[in-house]
């Protein structure tokens, strides 16, 4: 995952400790960031995902890539669209969650085996 510096620094030669120690700035140390498990997602994996701007409507994302506990997807209905989520995120769902419970879903999956998915991503979180 590349790093981008903060904003006015130079992208190809940025160096954190540099940078601190020129704004007498100190790292908030490791230790006070929480562990976390390695995710079991696998990219080409199919999601449902809120979509951001419209935080009411679920639709569906392909995972591309992992990076420890994060996840870059893409939305399926915006093929230059891709964000990171965390892999814990409360915004990722099985595909068929927003056929059980009801939810508005804009998208082009359907999935006859929905409850095998579900209980799939639901061992998947434990």
């Amino acid at each position: 995952m590349a790093l981008i510096p903060p904003f006015g620094e130079p992208h190809d030669l940025f160096k954190w400790n540099e940078y601190l120690s020129r704004l007498s700035l100190i790292a908030a140390p490791l230790n006070l960031l929480p562990k976390r498990p390695a995710n079991k997602f696998k990219p080409g994996m199919k999601l449902e995902v809120v979509l951001y701007t419209r935080p009411s409507i679920l639709t569906s994302a392909t995972i591309l890539n992992t990076f420890q506990h994060l996840l870059l997807i893409q939305y399926d209905d915006f093929e230059k669209h891709t964000i990171w989520i965390d892999s814990q995120s409360p915004d990722i769902y099985p595909i068929g969650y927003s056929q059980l419970v009801g939810q508005t879903f804009e998208g082009n999956i359907t999935s006859p085996n929905f409850n095998i998915m579900l209980e799939q991503y639901f061992q998947s979180k434990s």
